[in-house]
């Protein structure tokens, strides 16, 4: 057989393995969990993290976990420990487009978290001797934060308003390290082998000594895998003259990869790295001018990761383009390295850590740069395939015209917002509390009904803006808060510190504290807010405030709000009470509702009969936090909302409706 045919053969069966790969990971997902039965275990400290009030580590048993201890250990990487231990459940994300925590675990080989109760020693593992003896070095040394990054992977001490940083500027890689890394570091150690004389032979096999030594070390990162892995191919390839192509070497170190851990499928990191390399790799340019020629690989890294982070993040940052040539350098020819030094020598220590603190800086302070940020809605992976197969035709072709082709399909994307004639009601699952976003066809109004809030929680908040760039949100032209308390406007400040608010609509009654907070954050950015409203125009429709009265309580003082979206009644009930609903019912000649949102979370002090059978609900929305100690959504409210069909949050996640053409549909994102 002709070696021109070895290949293709060889090329095929690549391409078969990684499908059947795919589809397994696909079809076998559910498989994907451990025994919940039990109760004890014995496996192996890999890391240890401690934190104030908790030590979170990373344990390798017959299966890979997290383990959470909430009281003072002793615990260090490479004990063996026989724990026991409570099962910590793990949801699926439960609001639309959100961040899958579970499908993140599988990505880095983890099959569930767990609360330790009682552990016991029974033995040293000798082999995380060394990562164990480099954690403890890095321990005492104040730049602690960037040595555990660059040289153990692990980002776990960096700031998270700085990490938030990185990210919000397109660099969060500067955090990993990369091929760059790793070729700046095997140049260094060559030229120093080459200095004592070694032969080649002996220098490749230092070279894969410390690549073994620095993987056991960093705990295996996708990118070193990759790194280390194309790096050694692509050398034996050359040397003992296999002609293989690098596209093959690069299929070779994929599948490796991937066969290797194949829930790496799921690691955002590993796609990235990949992605990036097989690109560039193929793209060639070269100037005399060095920034001309820094300034050129950046814009094309910048493409080229363009829309797998749209598909992931809905937003860009156009300044990425500008610092990531400069931030890389500063990252791998002087943070890097000096990560090594300051960890033998104390004096680079001082020295890493105000040149980290000059790099965090710099980054805090491009993130405030917000008019260079483009968002984007979802897109589908269809999609994201399609823009890169056509990325392949331009780095052959080279053409200018299809790299403006490129552009304008990416500015269709971000404008395709205004072209959907569908309107959109959306109850937010934010656990115990309460967010609807009301958006109208194509786009012209968005109204927001309050914002849920948990006391400390940092991730709701962040999955909420991520929902809001994922439909294409940038601006909220009404946000209506129903009353004050922190259950339905937590995130109020959050959302117009970062979201262009146009006006504030609040309830009747004195201001509260929390309303006092954030009535000084809207002075000081000039927005428009309201008391005690009556109607309020939103496009060709109104919403109508039907609580006008004082009461001497927040709940009975919550904004009610009654509007028709194409014929479909809607009424939002905030945490009103029977008290309200009489006076309604006095007041008004109510018609039969479609949707309801049901009052103070289905709380037996809301939805009488009485109301309930006036307005008669189609569909009955019960925002309510999983296993509350309030006991909501009580039995007998239940009962009287029984002839409606009843969507839970705790139960169904996040809930859609979208009305188009008259006629209604409902979704939902189950957790």
């Amino acid at each position: 057989m002709k070696k021109s045919k070895i290949l293709l053969l060889f090329k095929f069966s690549l391409f078969i393995i990684f499908i059947f790969n795919t589809v397994s990971i696909l079809r076998f997902n559910k498989n994907y969990s451990i025994n919940k039965k039990v109760i004890s275990n014995v496996g192996v400290v890999t890391s240890v993290k401690k934190e104030e009030k908790q030590s979170i580590v990373s344990i390798k048993a017959n299966y890979n976990i997290i383990g959470y201890l909430n009281f003072n250990n002793n615990i260090k990487i490479g004990d063996v420990i026989s724990f026991t231990y409570i099962f910590k459940d793990i949801f699926s994300v439960s609001i639309f487009n959100g961040f899958n925590y579970y499908n993140y675990l599988k990505s880095i080989n983890v099959y569930g978290t767990i609360t330790i109760t009682s552990y016991k020693k029974v033995e040293y593992n000798k082999f995380y001797a060394l990562r164990s003896f480099i954690d403890n070095l890095i321990e005492n040394k104040k730049s602690k934060a960037y040595l555990k990054t660059f040289i153990m992977s692990d980002k776990s001490l960096i700031d998270k308003n700085v990490k938030s940083a990185y990210s919000n500027n397109g660099v969060l890689h500067m955090l990993c390290v990369s091929g760059f890394h790793v070729l700046f570091l095997f140049e260094i150690i060559k030229t120093l082998t080459r200095k004592l004389k070694l032969r080649e032979r002996n220098q490749n096999i230092l070279l894969i000594i410390f690549a073994i030594l620095y993987l056991n070390i960093s705990s295996y990162p996708v990118s070193l895998q990759r790194a280390f892995l194309f790096y050694f191919l692509n050398y034996y390839n050359l040397r003992f003259d296999f002609k293989l192509s690098k596209n093959l070497i690069f299929a070779i170190t994929f599948n490796i990869c991937l066969f290797n851990h194949p829930y790496l499928i799921f690691n955002t990191g590993f796609w990235y790295t990949f992605i990036l390399s097989l690109f560039l790799t193929k793209f060639k340019f070269k100037s005399k001018n060095t920034l001309l020629n820094s300034l050129i690989i950046s814009l094309m890294a910048f493409m080229i990761s363009m829309p797998l982070t749209v598909f992931l993040n809905y937003r860009i940052n156009l300044m990425t383009i500008f610092v990531n040539s400069f931030l890389l350098v500063l990252s791998c020819y002087i943070i890097y390295p000096m990560c090594f030094l300051a960890l033998l020598f104390n004096p680079f220590d001082h020295l890493l850590l105000k040149v980290s603190k000059i790099f965090e800086l710099i980054n805090l302070n491009i993130s405030k740069v917000k008019f260079l940020v483009i968002i984007f809605p979802r897109v589908s992976l269809y999609f994201v395939v399609l823009m890169y197969l056509f990325l392949l035709i331009i780095t052959y072709k080279k053409s200018v015209i299809l790299i403006l082709m490129y552009i304008l399909f990416l500015v269709l994307l971000k404008y395709s917002i205004y072209f959907d004639s569908n309107s959109y009601i959306y109850f937010i699952d934010v656990k115990q509390g309460d967010m609807s976003i009301l958006v109208s066809k194509y786009h012209s109004n968005v109204t927001i009904i309050d914002t849920g809030g948990l006391q400390n929680n940092n991730s709701l908040f962040k999955n909420i803006s991520s929902f809001l760039y994922s439909i294409g949100v940038t601006k909220i032209d009404n946000l209506i808060l129903t009353h004050g308390d922190y259950d339905h406007m937590g995130e109020a400040i959050n959302l117009v510190n970062n979201f262009k608010v146009e006006k504030v609509i609040f309830n009747c009654g004195p201001y509260n504290d929390l309303e006092k907070e954030l009535i000084k954050v809207l002075d000081k950015k000039k927005i428009k807010y309201y008391s005690c409203t009556k109607e309020l125009n939103v496009d060709n429709n109104k919403l109508y405030f039907l609580q006008t009265k004082e009461y001497d309580n927040e709940n009975d003082n919550s904004n009610v709000i009654y509007t028709e979206l194409n014929n479909y009644k809607f009424l939002f009930m905030g945490d009103a009470s029977t008290t309200t609903e009489k006076e309604m019912l006095n007041k008004y000649n109510l018609p039969e509702i479609d949707v309801l949102k049901v009052g103070h979370h289905g709380s037996k002090t809301s939805s009488s009969k009485e109301f309930v059978d006036e307005i008669n609900p189609r569909y009955s929305i019960i925002s309510v936090g999983k296993n509350n100690r309030y006991g909501h959504p009580n039995k007998e409210v239940l009962e009287n909302l029984d002839d409606s069909k009843i969507y839970r949050t705790d139960q169904d996640g996040s809930i859609m409706f979208r009305i188009k053409n008259s006629k209604l549909k409902i979704e939902t994102c189950s957790p």
